[in-house]
């Protein structure tokens, strides 16, 4: 936990550490006597269910106290939440992987819970499925629409979201200047520049290189040039020559867009997918940005930094995987 990143700097905040330090000694009181190397899968299934109904005496009905504070308890008025539970859970799933890392266990056995239906309801789904993404981008794939100037924004509007990250404020703001690239291990990185929520600098976030072909692939659509010598919007009016900073017509292009692909997916059957599709907000491509990196990896700060979330616990929230029974 006291790692230090490449400019040797704290790699967590202080309320991450806190929240890692809470959820391994929570861990611990549960195991007992038991030791790190023998917990099963079975042992976190048990744990899980502790969670849900923990022990009377190790919960807190007034207030919550800090984890060295001697009246500190695991609990605060009774057990923990789906989103609560899901973050004890990646925690010790990193804890495990660190500790096969480091020689100490053999196995993760946190890393074998899967998921179920079981808590469907227990917290309102504002994602969209592989197969509502995959229908959207094969809807925006074929060749003839960008001889569509308004499908060819709608094009880049869905991949620059999707391939980012980015809230819809912020792909309607900034502009070319603020994208650059940066040499890492021989390789090109490009970055942007984001003014993020609440923030008074501008912060780097790294960009997918299909981000990237996306924009330069919308830029030729409108006969630009695909890196021009003065920074131009990324986000343009169909003639391609002011800048669209309205967000209201922004979101309007993307709700015209996602009601298309919910009738092409009630033409052929797709009930379910066409009604998440109907319900869809740009910020839920945001929600799949964050879910799709929670579902591929366990390293819960470098995807809560690449979200740009100030507190992991916002990041948990836009996990929109199922907790197991």
């Amino acid at each position: 936990l006291g790692q230090l990143d490449s400019q040797g700097r704290p790699r967590y905040s202080p309320r991450t550490l806190e929240s890692y330090r809470r959820d391994i000694k929570r861990f611990r009181l549960f195991l007992g006597s038991r030791t790190l190397q023998q917990v099963t899968l079975e042992t976190g299934q048990h744990f899980i269910q502790w969670l849900k109904a923990p022990p009377d005496e190790l919960i807190d009905p007034l207030r919550r106290w800090p984890i060295d504070h001697p009246q500190w308890r695991p609990f605060y008025r009774g057990g923990l939440s789906p989103v609560a539970i899901k973050q004890q859970l990646a925690s010790l799933k990193a804890f495990y992987r660190w500790l096969c890392d480091a020689g100490y266990a053999q196995r993760n056995p946190f890393a074998l819970i899967k998921t179920s239906a079981s808590s469907a309801q227990e917290q309102p789904k504002r994602h969209l499925y592989h197969e509502d993404l995959q229908a959207a981008s094969g809807f925006l794939e074929c060749e003839a629409s960008l001889k569509d100037p308004r499908r060819a924004r709608q094009r880049w509007l869905w991949f620059g979201y999707l391939l980012s990250g980015l809230r819809l404020s912020e792909l309607v703001a900034h502009n070319t200047g603020h994208l650059y690239s940066e040499q890492s291990r021989g390789q090109k990185i490009w970055m942007i520049a984001v003014q993020g929520k609440g923030r008074a600098a501008p912060e780097p976030h790294p960009l997918p290189d299909r981000f990237m072909d996306e924009l330069w692939r919308y830029r030729r659509s409108l006969s630009l040039e695909v890196w021009p010598q003065q920074s131009q919007p990324l986000l343009l009016s169909l003639t391609g020559r002011q800048a669209l900073r309205c967000r209201s017509t922004a979101y309007k292009e993307f709700k015209h867009l996602i009601l298309q692909v919910s009738d092409m997916q009630e033409r052929e059957g797709c009930y379910d997918s066409a009604a998440r599709l109907q319900g869809a907000s740009t910020h839920w491509l945001r929600h799949s940005f964050v879910t799709t990196l929670l579902d591929l990896s366990t390293d819960i700060p470098s995807i809560s930094a690449l979200a740009r979330h100030r507190d992991i616990r916002t990041t948990m929230e836009y996990d929109h995987s199922e907790l197991p029974a």
